[in-house]
């Protein structure tokens, strides 16, 4: 076969695959990881306007969130995860997960995983406290 057919073949096959790509999209866990939920000039922070168009975007398509264990519980086949999952989470332990992060997921019917750096909490301002971190547990949050 010549050279140019091959490059055809190999094109016609890319276009393809990637119109299945487009029409088909893969199935699996979308995880989205935050830092700060803030009006922060920060590459780690997103505003409370940014994410709660985000969350809106999440509920509008129809995703559930779902928790970092009831992810691995189901990865373990022991659960089952709803159609469209989405686990939310959140590292560090700013405070302001607290302050603007938690309202915003309630409002939207939603939760998250909050990944805190313990020996943060109390030690150093921006960072959750105790209390805060218990009270989010007790509204769902996965700590």
């Amino acid at each position: 076969m010549k050279r140019t057919n091959k490059l055809a073949i190999w094109a016609a096959a890319l276009l393809v695959a990637g119109v299945v790509w487009l029409l088909y999209p893969a199935r699996g866990t979308l995880i989205l990881e935050y830092h700060k939920i803030c009006e922060d000039a920060s590459p780690y922070a997103v505003s409370p306007a940014e994410f709660d168009k985000q969350l809106q975007y999440l509920a509008d398509e129809g995703y559930t969130a779902i928790s970092m264990q009831e992810y691995a519980a189901a990865a373990a086949g022991q659960g089952v995860l709803p159609a469209k999952p989405v686990v939310i989470t959140f590292d560090d332990g700013y405070d302001n997960n607290y302050t603007e992060a938690l309202p915003l997921l309630e409002r939207h019917g939603m939760k998250g995983t909050v990944f805190v750096v313990s020996g943060y909490v109390e030690q150093y301002p921006g960072y959750l406290s105790w209390p805060q971190i218990l009270e989010m547990q007790r509204r769902g949050m996965e700590i």
